[in-house]
């Protein structure tokens, strides 16, 4: 389960929404910025004060007030941890025994502060805004060396942030890569009884279900009586002629699709209806669950040559691997879906993890979702897993009689998760992690670099006791590089808590000659 921090100035409302942890943020300043970032000038719409140095005392906490915080966070029953901005914060966060200590992206890098606060052995979670893949790589290594309990969170340092800075790619493993047609966003489609609302709400297919009854059931099943509360007839044979689709209307329909603009396709639930949607040239097969494990009907139908969307439901993986070799044999362009057979489905039995499992198995074919839950957000969450396809079904009124219609979504609902989608499509981003343009400004405020600790007169060679990292004015050499200055000479005098500038360094940035 997800841990939910907020950063926030109240614990109570935290709480109060269920969030798991209020999280704050504790600098002790004079150890966090140098003298001159301090004192400079602060004429931004958002001062406290003239200089910076008065706008971030007027925002900061005292000792005093941050033990009253804590008291009152376990008056509410809610965590209480802060993120500490310099060494000194972090001692004193130690000592109110929190429960983590967060790094801000602007630590990231600062590997002696890194190193620091992993030996103090709590809990660390690290976040990685403003910062590259190869220090990442570090980070994880600096860490890892002190402290076996830590989290890194994907971070862009932009405020606020546009979906396309988000880069949740960066969160995975790999990128599948997976055919064309699918790969640069979901294919949306739903079961639906009327085509303008999926279209007006932004899908891209309407599905149908298209039965040639006497050859999905045998006369014993159609004969049976069926007295389920959302019968249209005596029998079951009756209720779903009732429901059946003549195939004139179903060329009516397909007709009324292309008028409007979105494709048309069903699920063929017999081999004689696929062989009719066949004629109808759709764009698309779709296999239900009901005939995922029916081999015979899977070939036949992939031997057609068109493409294919394969739902998984009431199927094992074993099955599932059968399905996928039985589909390839015959044809290329198919899509799994995870998928569980429920009407409506509880979000314990969805199974996301299916979808990375079935990506892993199968990893040149799309994987998708098809959900029969309540709501959109399984749905959104299976798109940021990765899923290229997206299936829900879709009702003008969820209490008209026919168990589907309680597990569909109605059009407000439809269009709020293709929105949704496509944000979450803009936001998965890139996988390569590095600073990004929209950091720049955050990076120029508060990114870290190395200062002097002491006076460092001319000629003198560097050690680390000498050296420190603070917010400095004018920034200097990057604080991830502060162990590379270690054994150079400064070419100049450095007065104590000035930043050091690389020209003041001796080959510094040069390459040794070979």
């Amino acid at each position: 389960m997800a841990a939910i921090v907020c950063a926030i100035l109240d614990p109570n409302p935290a709480k109060d929404c269920g969030a798991d942890c209020a999280k704050f943020q504790k600098s002790e300043l004079e150890y966090k910025f140098n003298k001159r970032a301090l004192e400079r000038p602060y004429t931004s719409k958002h001062s406290w004060g003239k200089t910076y140095g008065e706008h971030k005392r007027h925002l900061e906490f005292s000792h005093d007030q941050y033990r009253e915080l804590q008291k009152y966070a376990e008056e509410v029953g809610i965590f209480f941890t802060a993120s500490g901005m310099d060494e000194m914060a972090v001692d004193f966060l130690h000592e109110l025994n929190v429960p983590f200590f967060k790094v801000g992206s602007g630590d990231t890098n600062n590997f002696p502060y890194l190193e620091k606060t992993a030996k103090k052995g709590r809990p660390m979670v690290v976040s990685s805004g403003m910062q590259s893949m190869e220090t990442m790589r570090r980070v994880y290594k600096t860490v890892k060396e002190h402290n076996q309990n830590f989290a890194i969170l994907q971070c862009t340092s932009a405020y606020p942030l546009e979906p396309e800075d988000v880069n949740l790619r960066v969160i995975t493993l790999r990128t599948l890569e997976v055919n064309v047609q699918l790969k640069q966003s979901s294919i949306i489609f739903c079961i639906f009884f009327l085509y303008s609302p999926s279209q007006d709400c932004g899908a891209d297919c309407a599905k149908f279900q298209k039965s040639e009854l006497e050859y999905k059931f045998n006369k014993r099943a159609l004969e049976r009586p069926y007295t389920s509360k959302h019968s249209w007839g005596k029998t079951y044979g009756e209720h779903k002629h009732h429901l059946e689709f003549s195939h004139d209307q179903y060329r009516e329909l397909q007709k009324y699709a292309e008028e409007v603009g979105i494709f048309f396709t069903a699920s063929g639930m017999d081999e004689m209806a696929v062989d009719f949607l066949h004629e109808l040239n759709v764009p698309f097969f779709k296999v239900g669950s009901g005939d995922t494990n029916n081999f015979p009907y899977l070939e036949k139908t992939a031997k057609k040559g068109r493409p294919m969307v394969v739902s998984s439901g009431m199927q094992s993986m074993e099955t599932m691997r059968r399905v996928y070799k039985t589909v390839k044999e015959h044809n290329q362009n198919f899509a799994i879906l995870q998928c569980t057979s429920a009407y409506p489905l509880e979000p314990e039995d969805v199974n996301l993890r299916v979808i990375t499992e079935y990506q892993k198995e199968f990893p040149d074919i799309p994987i998708g979702y098809s959900g029969h839950e309540s709501g959109i957000s399984i749905s959104v969450a299976a798109v940021a897993l990765g899923a290229k396809v997206i299936e829900r079904h879709v009702t003008l009124d969820k209490t008209w009689k026919g168990s589907d219609h309680a597990a569909s979504l109605v059009p407000s609902e439809l269009s709020e998760l293709v929105r949704s989608i496509r944000l979450v499509e803009r936001a998965l981003g890139s996988s390569i992690k590095q600073m990004l343009p929209c950091e720049k400004p955050c990076h120029d405020k508060l990114g870290k670099s190395v200062v002097a600790k002491v006076n460092i007169p001319k000629g003198t060679t560097l050690t680390l006791d000498m050296l420190t990292v603070k917010v400095a004015e004018p920034m200097g050499i990057v604080a991830q590089d502060l162990s590379k200055l270690v054994g150079k000479k400064v070419l100049e005098d450095v007065e104590e808590d000035e930043g050091l500038m690389p020209e003041v360094v001796d080959s510094y940035g040069k390459k040794a000659k070979c």
